[in-house]
Formats: C-alpha cells, structure tokens, sequence
C-alpha cells in the first residue's frame, strides 16, 4: 500500500458523517413525518440535559448538511428528513465500499468473501449467483 493510499484511510467518504448527537435528531426526524426544534427538544430532554440551542445547532447543521429539508410557515420552521434512513445508510455504505473497492481491491474482496465464508453459506452462494450473472451481461456487451 502507497502512502497517499493509507492516507485515504482517514478520511473515508465525502458524504456527511453523523456524530453521535446528529444521530440521535436524524431518528426522531427519520421517525416523525415533519418536526420542530421543540419537538426535538423536548423527545431528547427525556433522556439527557439539552441546552435548546444546542439542538437548534445541530438541526441547523444537518440542514447545511443536506440531510433536512426546511418549511417556514410564519415564525415557525419545520423539518423533514431529505433521504429515509435506508437511502442514507445505503448511500454512506456504497460510496464506503466504493473507495475500498478502489484504492484496496484486493483486501476488501478478500474480508467480504471471508467474511460471507463465516457467516452463512446463503450469502456465498448468492455472491457467487451475482457474480455469475455479471459475467453473462459481460458477456452480451
């Protein structure tokens, strides 16, 4: 492995990363249809001690993010979540397996296998089934 390889390493993605606290709002918003700042607060304050404007950071921050969508209607700002949780787990793990994929073919193919090896031979065999099926579209190409 080069250098400027390992250093890919640090750094892995260029999609938005959720830290802990982001996390947390991304389920209730991913949870609810269309939520406040307040709404946020109060589900949060249940379980930890929140300064308001802490959270109004942090739901601003997701919002310059990406990740929210924002609706004023007179003082009021209301959010909503601009992917479901599945699009953005997909989304995060595609663009991941992607750079692995690319700058350490040989390492993460190696794992995956293993790794399905261990697992449950289903999941082998249905590797091996979409592999097979790519080499016949190659094929036709």
């Amino acid at each position: 492995m080069g250098r400027n390889t390992v250093g890919k390493l640090s750094s892995l993605g260029t999609k938005p990363s959720l830290g802990p606290l982001e996390t947390q709002v991304m389920e209730i918003i991913w949870n609810n249809d269309e939520v406040t700042i307040r709404d946020v607060y109060d589900t949060l304050r249940q379980e930890r001690d929140l300064a308001y404007t802490t959270i109004m950071t942090v739901v601003h921050n997701l919002h310059h993010k990406g990740l929210l969508r924002q609706r004023v209607d007179g003082n009021t700002h209301y959010y909503t979540a601009s992917q479901s949780r599945s699009q953005f787990v997909s989304s995060r793990v595609g663009e991941l397996l992607d750079i692995l994929l690319e700058d350490f073919t040989e390492p993460a193919v190696a794992h995956l296998v293993e790794r399905f090896s261990k697992t449950d031979s289903a999941q082998l065999a249905e590797l091996e089934r979409i592999i097979a099926e790519r080499r016949k579209v190659q094929k036709k190409e």
